[in-house]
């Protein structure tokens, strides 16, 4: 049932990039991770220069399995936006699952100098720990 809403949404905004951030969005936060592959890529595709559609790209593609691909789309958000902490924790976590701890660390730590929101912060600091610990 919720799928069909988030479709709708899509289908009455089709162009409308701010439409599938949020899509995209609530997609991934509540596990619906193919879901918010495919919704992350049409947002790419209406905002390529975004630093926030690489972000969640990159987020979904790692949640999907796909961590090379993911990294790619990661590096193209830090670019593209120096000061998108989401998105130093998503390749943090991209090297994690890697097995890269020392990349991991350092972005680890700027996504939380960044950083502002709690949510955020509460996601991090367990990863941090797992690297340091390593």
């Amino acid at each position: 049932m919720v799928e069909a809403w988030l479709d709708e949404a899509l289908r009455l905004a089709p162009r409308d990039p701010a439409m599938r951030e949020v899509v995209a969005r609530f997609c991934l936060q509540r596990g619906l991770d193919r879901k918010g592959l495919h919704v992350a890529w049409m947002l790419v595709g209406l905002e390529p220069e975004s630093g926030v559609a690489h972000d969640l790209l990159g987020e979904a593609l790692l949640r999907n399995g796909e961590p090379e691909k993911a990294k790619a789309h990661l590096l193209q958000a830090i670019e593209r936006d120096p000061r998108l902490a989401p998105a130093y924790f998503h390749l943090g976590a991209v090297y994690l699952a890697l097995g890269d701890v020392e990349r991991a660390r350092p972005l680890l730590l700027r996504a939380l100098d960044l950083n502002t929101d709690p949510t955020l912060r509460q996601a991090i600091e367990p990863l941090l720990a797992s690297a340091t610990h390593r």
